[in-house]
């Protein structure tokens, strides 16, 4: 390996050495290809099990080349800093500060070469993998796939959020009205108003009485317009919605409480892959909701799966199966099923339901209430699943009214 990147070194080195000197002030960050999600490879022909695995080959190599570039960078890099202290300590004028200063950033260099050429290792490895599952048979490409796929995107940095705008572009400048601005009152002409009734000397302006030093102070000087305040600004602070509780009953031997809350849509969701065969409606769609009984507080997830081959593809919601949720802070909890479901049928055979009930730990609650949901991770009979979250404020609207007495 090391012979290698030398020989790529010396046939490229000005090429990178270049690069380099144009990247000198500001980190550059590598580009990867988007590796494609998997959808249930249960229920996909062979053909297209080879197309998938030959997609995610090419696209496994062009990540490896990525990471093998990168780790070819590092080396010019930390070589060129080498040369500088050789130069530096030959010459005299060099003072002993600047060259303790060139050994700490050949130090860092060295560092971070190390960990460039760990994560092209990895990068070569799990391209090599790839490369493996398309000349595998079509069950052990249904075993492999996710696998492969899995060693690819764990290599791949974490995508930044985006940066927020600021308050005043999401929500406009809102701004009043001078006093200066106002539009004058159109003048009524004299000759409009009737003789009979109005006399001409009342028109006259009296002079106008003078007021005291503390009647000027009291005195308002214009329009008085209220000050906007943030904090009543229903676009940034919307009212809370109304607790919507479906049961609320009490056990009439064991004096126990329970109360749930009405279902919502949590997600929905179709694989990109699949979409030209779903038009007009989802693959998957998710309902959640909450329910408390003497403190023990339980999430529902309905599932509900347009596909003759759900059972096939899903197998079912074992019981302990685990859903894990991710939060937009980057934390994650892990639920347990309660009980099992195989999963039931329409009158059709068309559309499948499967229920679970998952466990919410104490410990789990009092940040439940306060961030947002970003991903759920179902575990299914065959596997688990990822899937975004669009209703992300589902636990901090529920949990406060079932919490309510």
């Amino acid at each position: 390996m090391m012979i290698y990147q030398f020989h790529r070194f010396k046939k490229y080195g000005l090429l990178i050495l270049a690069l380099i000197a144009r990247t000198a002030l500001s980190a550059q960050t590598p580009e990867f290809p988007p590796i494609d999600t998997l959808p249930a490879l249960d229920t996909l022909p062979d053909e297209t099990l080879l197309e998938l695995a030959v997609r995610l080959a090419t696209q496994s190599g062009a990540v490896s080349d990525v990471f093998q570039f990168e780790s070819t960078r590092a080396t010019a890099a930390r070589e060129e800093l080498e040369q500088k202290l050789t130069e530096a300590k030959a010459d005299s004028t060099v003072t002993a500060e600047d060259r303790k200063s060139l050994q700490q950033e050949i130090k860092t260099a060295k560092a971070a070469e190390k960990t460039a050429k760990k994560q092209a290792d990895k990068a070569r490895k799990a391209y090599e993998f790839a490369e493996r599952v398309t000349s595998m048979s079509p069950p052990e490409q249904r075993q492999n796939l996710p696998i492969a796929r899995k060693r690819v995107v764990d290599l791949l940095p974490a995508p930044e959020r985006p940066a927020e705008p600021p308050l005043a572009e999401v929500i406009g400048t809102m701004g009043v009205a001078e006093p200066t601005d106002l539009a004058a009152p159109p003048a009524v002409p004299v000759d409009t108003l009737a003789a009979d009734t109005v006399r001409v000397d009342t028109l006259a302006e009296k002079p106008e009485t003078p007021k005291s030093k503390k009647d000027k102070k009291t005195a308002p000087s214009g329009p008085k317009f209220k000050t906007y305040n943030p904090a009543e600004d229903v676009i940034l602070n919307p009212p809370a919605r109304p607790c919507q509780i479906v049961a609320d009953t009490r056990d009439a031997f064991s004096g126990e409480r329970r109360r749930e809350m009405g279902r919502e849509e949590l997600f929905r969701y179709t694989n990109p892959s699949l979409k030209p065969y779903f038009t007009g409606f989802e693959h998957i769609v998710c309902e959640a909701a909450l329910s408390s009984a003497n403190n023990n507080y339980i999430l529902h997830l309905t599932f509900t799966i347009r596909d003759v081959n759900a059972r096939r593809a899903f197998g079912s919601l074992p019981r302990n199966g685990v859903a894990i949720l991710k939060l937009l802070d980057g934390d994650t909890y892990t639920l347990y099923n309660l009980r099992a479901d195989e999963g039931l049928a329409d009158k059709d055979n068309k559309i499948f339901t499967f229920r679970g009930q998952y466990q919410i730990e104490p410990g789990m609650l009092k940040k439940l209430q306060k961030t947002l949901l970003d991903k759920v991770r179902i575990a299914w009979g065959t596997g688990y699943e990822d899937y975004e979250v669009q209703n992300v404020d589902i636990f901090v609207r529920q949990l406060p009214c079932l919490m309510k007495n």
